[in-house]
């Protein structure tokens, strides 16, 4: 049997790395834009519709466990994407600057092409007022699109520089 992570994410390796579990990564082999088209169910479900999606099309043996993961940034009923430039992230931390948006991740494991675990977690975060100032000099700083993955900042300093409260509501279906 394998454990095997259904991700091509860094951060999501360094965390499962974390847990002295021993696992391969495969990066799945699907387009996640064309799912997101697909999906027609309620935004706050996406993550996990996305990671299960991820996980079942990964090659496994049918003793093999496959862990797939996604995140949405959810914001006035919109889903932001990451940042495909920085005039777009200087956008999104315009629009997030003094509100509060959720960060809804989802993680499903799948065995024998059935998903036998689901979780799903919504951080609710308010971000503290922002000028355009230092917007520019954030993005400045981190000198590249300035999120790691969707609604992670690149420094954990940084998380608490922007954000005045961060408060989770776990969801776990089996």
């Amino acid at each position: 049997m394998k454990i095997i992570l259904g991700s091509s994410s860094p951060s999501r390796r360094k965390i499962l790395k974390k847990t002295g579990i021993n696992f391969i990564s495969k990066s799945p082999s699907l387009k996640e834009s064309l799912e997101k088209k697909k999906y027609k169910g309620p935004s706050e479900k996406l993550p996990i519709y996305l990671a299960e999606k991820k996980a079942l099309s990964i090659k496994a043996g049918h003793k093999d466990i496959i862990i797939g993961a996604d995140q949405i940034l959810l914001f006035k009923g919109k889903v932001y994407d990451k940042p495909k430039s920085m005039r777009e992230a200087k956008t999104h931390l315009t629009n997030l600057s003094g509100k509060t948006h959720h960060l809804i991740s989802g993680t499903a494991i799948i065995k024998n092409k059935k998903t036998v675990w689901r979780y799903t977690n919504k951080a609710k975060m308010k971000m503290r007022p922002i000028s355009k100032k230092e917007i520019e000099e954030y993005l400045i700083f981190t000198n590249t699109c300035p999120f790691f993955n969707l609604g992670k900042f690149k420094s954990k300093t940084l998380i608490k520089f922007f954000f005045i409260k961060v408060a989770a509501l776990i969801f776990i279906r089996f």
